[in-house]
């Protein structure tokens, strides 16, 4: 009598598992439209940190230099269009920097720490004055930045900044024999650095770009991955790995070899010469399901780099390698 009640619950138990492994297959299977679902009043932060190093080769010498820029983020969506586009405000909340170049230089430099306000020899200025300011940015649910606000405004606050901080601490005589052309330079520095271009490569790092049709589990598309500090571009292949707790796991594969054509490059003497590129990428990101923002990543890209120049007396090759990891992460998580 016991093993006829026990036949029967394990009977019982089949039953009920197989609509549940059914259920958990349909849901792997599932396609995926993958898009921003952004809120009005939705506000998150995120850190983008960049660390870069360099080894060059000249003659018998290597010369290595390294680099890490850290921003602290702030997004706040204000509005939400019928079509899905959303209006967010962006703000520089914080800027963490390490550099150390060939020749002894090195310096750090933390907004957290040390103010603008600290002295010239401290604080990267052009860098420093953009802690604090606010843009905005339009960007369509499939990632796309399509317009920027406010940056010329921004722009100007920071060039006032700049110029009052050049008045209090460069009392040297060469800055007041010169200073209105060091302040074209300044206004120029500026404009650069934080251009528009600029800021959307950085945004592109933050902000995915999804593809146009739904996606499945092992299914790829390909997108362009900005490479050698966003000057140059190569294909990617982007690859749904797997969803998990309303997080989905994208990864990221991308090389370039030696049969490619050379990029274009415009050296010193304004000369436009060949640029050899060959190394690869690869790279891993979480996306929030439900909001399709990027919850963190960490791309690592390597690459060798070396100057084609036929019209050149010196024809000895001066191969550069640059190795580069950006990461994105919550920055409550790493910030204090």
């Amino acid at each position: 009598m016991q093993k006829r009640i026990l036949i029967s619950e394990v009977s019982i138990f089949i039953v009920l598992l197989i609509p549940s492994v059914w259920a958990a297959e349909s849901y792997a299977n599932e396609k995926l439209d993958l898009n921003l679902r952004l809120r009005p009043g939705q506000k998150y932060s995120v850190r983008l940190t960049t660390e870069l190093k360099t080894s060059k080769t000249i003659g018998d010498k290597q010369e290595h230099e390294s680099f890490m820029f850290a921003k602290g983020m702030g997004f706040e969506v204000k509005e939400l269009e019928a079509n899905g586009v959303a209006s967010v405000k962006v703000t520089y909340r914080t800027l963490q920097m390490k550099v150390a170049r060939a020749g002894g230089y090195r310096m750090e430099y933390d907004s957290r720490k040390q103010s603008i306000t600290d002295g010239y020899s401290k604080i990267p200025a052009i860098e420093a004055v953009g802690v604090g300011e606010k843009f905005e940015m339009r960007v369509t649910p499939k990632g796309k930045i399509i317009e920027l606000k406010g940056v010329e405004q921004m722009h100007t606050r920071m060039i006032e900044k700049i110029n009052a901080w050049d008045e209090k601490y460069l009392k040297m005589g060469f800055y007041e024999r010169h200073k209105e052309s060091f302040k074209e330079r300044r206004r120029l520095n500026i404009k650069s650095i934080h251009s528009e271009k600029e800021i959307k490569n950085m945004l592109s790092d933050i902000i995915m770009a999804f593809p146009e049709r739904p996606l499945g589990i092992g299914d790829s598309w390909t997108d362009k991955v900005k490479i050698w500090g966003k000057n140059y571009e190569i294909e990617g292949t982007y690859t749904l790995k797997d969803r998990k707790q309303g997080t989905v796991t994208i990864g990221l594969s991308g090389k370039r070899t030696l049969e490619e054509e050379p990029f274009s490059w415009v050296n010193n003497e304004g000369r436009e010469v060949g640029f050899k590129i060959v190394g690869s990428c690869q790279g891993r990101f979480e996306v929030d399901q439900q909001t399709g923002s990027l919850v963190r990543s960490k791309i690592k890209l390597r690459f060798k780099g070396e100057v084609i120049d036929e019209e050149a007396e010196n024809q000895m090759a001066e191969p550069i390698l640059q190795e580069e990891i950006i990461t994105v992460e919550p920055m409550e998580q790493t910030i204090g």
